[in-house]
């Protein structure tokens, strides 16, 4: 009851009427940030949580299982670029892979990755494979691309100040795992029971330090942030 009435304040305040119903990558970062926080964010069926693709099968194209996604690498669009994936299941495991989705795309209903090779003849298909792990890992470190394991739980930050605005909670996708589509944080000073924020994955730069990754929000979307913030409590 609470969260409709923020939401009808907050719409009032944007200048939108209650019955909101543009799709969200059509509405404006103030009524995207409102639009998907209408209801519990964590609860949205829309928004898939990273752990339906982390770990996942790999298969080969005989449907059997030759390892798992370990990580997923993505841009500052959301958009994820490649798939980690270690193939334990043919003996190459300790060696990371980096998989195209436009070339693998993943099966949504079984939440796998196939590769268009069979477990049998993949040797053949290894130094392919390893091909853009040289170009995949300097992506990641010269900050175009970050690993959604590795800035779960960290802390978003604001870019006009460095300071943390929440914990990562979780980072939910589309239907088909391609693309980010909000980040749910815990934001600063919330207590575990308080409901998480969604913020749509909008304005984001990627700080990359040495040892760590982390993500922040741009001065438009980290301003916006603190005002609803500032409204729900």
């Amino acid at each position: 009851m609470r969260r409709a009435f923020i939401f009808f304040l907050f719409s009032l305040a944007l200048g939108l009427g209650p019955g909101l119903s543009a799709p969200v990558q059509a509405q404006s970062l103030k009524a995207q940030l409102l639009e998907l926080n209408r209801f519990d964010p964590a609860q949205n069926p829309e928004l898939r949580p990273a752990e339906q693709f982390l770990g996942r099968p790999v298969q080969d194209r005989s449907n059997r299982a030759i390892g798992q996604i370990t990580d997923l690498l993505a841009d500052t669009s959301g958009e994820i670029r490649q798939i980690v994936a270690d193939l334990e299941d043919v003996g190459i495991s300790g060696r990371t892979f980096y998989i195209t989705p436009e070339d693998l795309p993943i099966n949504v209903n079984s939440g796998s990755v196939k590769l268009p090779y069979h477990r049998d003849r993949l040797d053949e298909a290894v130094a392919g494979l390893y091909a853009d792990i040289e170009t995949a890992a300097g992506d990641e470190e010269n900050g175009n691309r970050f690993s959604v394991k590795k800035v779960l739980h960290t802390d978003l930050l604001d870019i006009r100040t460095g300071h943390a605005l929440g914990e990562i909670e979780d980072i939910r996708f589309d239907d088909f795992g391609r693309k980010i589509q909000a980040l749910l944080i815990r934001p600063r000073g919330a207590g575990r029971t308080e409901q998480l924020v969604a913020v749509p994955f909008v304005g984001i730069r990627i700080i990359s330090l040495e040892r760590s990754t982390s993500l922040a929000l741009d001065e438009n979307a980290a301003a916006t942030f603190t005002d609803y913030i500032k409204v729900i409590r």
